[in-house]
C-alpha cells in the first residue's frame, strides 16, 4: 500500500488503524490553493497573506525528507496538504480559508534507521511541538509505535498503520490580541521623553501603590506609576534588567546579588 504523497493533496475518512494516510484519498481544493508561507513564528498562525486569509504552518526539521499537514474536520475527515516549501531547515505553507479551532497535525517522512536513532514512520501521525492549542486525547495503541510490536526484529521492524485516529491533534487558535479603540501615542521621536524605572524599586515604598502589589509589574502598572510623574513629563515607560532567580544571583542592576521575589509575583484574584 503507498504511503501519503507529499505531492498532491488528500482528503480521508480516518479508519482505526488504516495501512497509509492516502489509501482513501480523493482530491481536495485546499491543496491548490495552498502557497508558500513564511517560516516565522513557528505552528500555526492565522493570518492574511498575498490578500487572503487563512493559517501559515511552519515546522522546523532539518533531517526531514517531506512534510505533510493534516487537517482533520468534526467527524474526522483528513485533509492532507504537502508543505513543499524549506528555507532554513523549516517546512512552510500558508493555507488560505483555514482558521481558528481547525484540528491539525503532521506525517513527516524521512530517513528510517534505528540503529542510528532515526526513526521516522510517515505513517505516524505525529503533534505539532509548536501547537498552542489541542483537541482530542491519547488513545493507547500498538499503531502509535514505529515498529510492530511483537515482531521477530523487535524494535529494529517497521510498523505501517496509521496512527492518526489514536493521537491528539493541534488546534489553531487566534494569536492576534484585538486592540479595540486603542491606538499606539505614535510620539515623534523629537518629542519622545522615556522614564526607565526598576520595578521593585519604583513601587516598593510608593504610598500610592496599593501593598499586595508593591515591587511586582503589576504595581508598575497601577494608575500612580502611568500617570505623569512631575517635574518630569514623560511619554514613555521602560524597565531595567530584571532579575530572574531560576539562573542564579543577580542583583538590582541583574548580576551578581540576592534577589528579591520574582517581580512577576503578584496576589492571586
Amino acid at each position: 500500500m503507498s504511503a501519503p504523497n507529499t505531492t498532491e493533496q488528500a482528503t480521508v475518512t480516518i479508519p482505526g488503524a488504516r495501512v497509509a494516510p492516502d489509501a482513501y484519498a480523493r482530491a481536495d481544493a485546499r491543496a491548490a490553493e495552498a502557497m508558500p508561507g513564511n517560516i516565522h513564528p513557528l505552528g500555526p498562525t492565522p493570518a492574511e497573506h498575498l490578500g487572503k486569509v487563512g493559517t501559515n504552518f511552519s515546522i522546523a526539521s532539518s533531517v526531514a525528507e517531506g512534510v505533510t499537514l493534516c487537517l482533520f474536520d468534526e467527524h474526522g475527515a483528513e485533509t492532507q496538504i504537502p508543505l513543499r516549501d524549506n528555507d532554513a531547515d523549516v517546512w512552510h505553507a500558508f493555507v488560505p480559508g483555514v482558521g481558528p479551532g481547525q484540528a491539525y497535525g503532521y506525517y513527516i517522512r524521512g530517513p528510517y534507521k534505528p540503529e542510528q536513532g532515526l526513526r521516522f514512520n510517515h505513517h505516524k501521525m505525529l503533534v505539532d511541538p509548536y501547537a498552542r492549542d489541542f483537541v482530542g486525547r491519547l488513545r493507547w495503541s500498538d499503531a502509535l509505535y514505529a515498529y510492530t510490536v511483537g515482531h521477530k526484529r523487535e524494535d529494529l521492524s517497521f510498523d505501517r498503520r496509521d496512527s492518526a485516529a489514536f493521537m491528539p491533534k493541534g488546534r489553531v487558535l487566534e494569536s492576534a490580541f484585538t486592540w479595540g479603540d486603542d491606538r499606539p501615542p505614535r510620539v515623534p521621536w523629537h518629542d519622545t521623553v522615556i522614564y526607565e524605572a526598576h520595578v521593585r524599586g519604583a513601587t516598593m515604598r510608593h504610598p500610592e501603590v496599593p501593598p499586595p502589589l508593591r515591587g511586582t509589574y503589576a504595581g508598575l502598572a497601577t494608575a500612580p506609576m502611568i500617570e505623569p510623574m512631575p517635574p518630569i513629563t514623560t511619554t514613555a515607560k521602560t524597565t531595567m534588567m530584571m532579575s530572574d532567580p531560576m539562573i542564579g544571583l543577580t542583583c538590582r542592576m541583574g548580576a551578581a546579588s540576592t534577589p528579591a521575589k520574582p517581580a512577576s509575583a503578584a496576589p492571586k484574584p
